[in-house]
C-alpha cells in the first residue's frame, strides 16, 4: 500500500511540473528602428473550437503592447476590434510609424485544476502606416504546465513576445 501510494505520488509531481513551452516563429530578420511610435489593433475574441472567450482579443492586445513597451517611445492601442484598414487610419490619426495586427489563432483559457494547459497562439503581422505595407510577420504560442494550468492565456505569451520584440528592434 505504502509503495502504491509513493507511486502515485511521483506521477502526480512528474506530471505537475511539465514546462512551458512557447513558439516564435517570424517570416524575416528584419529590424525596427528602436523608439518608434506604434499602434495595437484588437482582434476579434479567439477561443478553441466552438467556444468563443470573451475579452480574449482585448487582452491579446494588451499583451503584445507590454511586450512592446521596452522598445517604443510610444504606444496607443485599440480599444474595440477593428478592421485592417480602421486600425491603419487609426494608427494613421495617432502619428505611429508602425501598427501591430495580433489574430488570434487560438485562445484556451482552463480552470486551475485542468489537466489541459493554459495556452495561446497569435498571428502578429507589422504594417509600416505610411506605406500600409506588412513588414513583418510572427507566429508567437505560449502554452502552461501539462497538468497543473496556472497562469492565463495572455500569461503564456509574455515570454515569447518579449523574446519576439527584443529581436525585431534596433537597439
Amino acid at each position: 500500500m505504502k509503495t502504491c501510494f509513493r507511486s502515485l505520488l511521483v506521477l502526480c509531481l512528474v506530471l505537475s511540473l511539465g514546462c512551458a513551452t512557447s513558439l516564435v516563429v517570424s517570416d524575416t530578420n528584419q529590424r525596427l528602428p528602436a523608439n518608434a511610435p506604434v499602434y495595437v489593433a484588437v482582434d476579434a475574441d479567439g477561443g478553441s473550437g466552438d467556444r468563443i472567450h470573451e475579452g480574449s482579443g482585448l487582452l491579446a492586445a494588451v499583451a503584445v503592447a507590454k511586450a512592446l513597451e521596452p522598445y517604443t517611445s510610444s504606444r496607443l492601442m485599440g480599444l474595440n476590434r477593428e478592421s485592417r484598414d480602421e486600425a491603419l487610419a487609426s494608427a494613421r490619426r495617432a502619428n505611429a510609424a508602425y501598427l501591430f495586427v495580433p489574430r488570434i489563432v487560438s485562445w484556451e483559457d482552463r480552470t486551475t485544476l485542468s489537466a489541459r494547459p493554459q495556452s495561446a497562439e497569435l498571428v502578429v503581422s507589422v504594417i509600416e502606416v505610411e506605406s500600409g505595407n506588412s513588414v513583418v510577420s510572427a507566429q508567437i504560442a505560449g502554452k502552461s504546465q501539462a497538468f497543473l494550468s496556472t497562469g492565463t492565456p495572455q500569461e503564456q505569451l509574455a515570454t515569447p513576445l518579449s523574446d519576439w520584440a527584443d529581436q525585431l528592434f534596433a537597439r
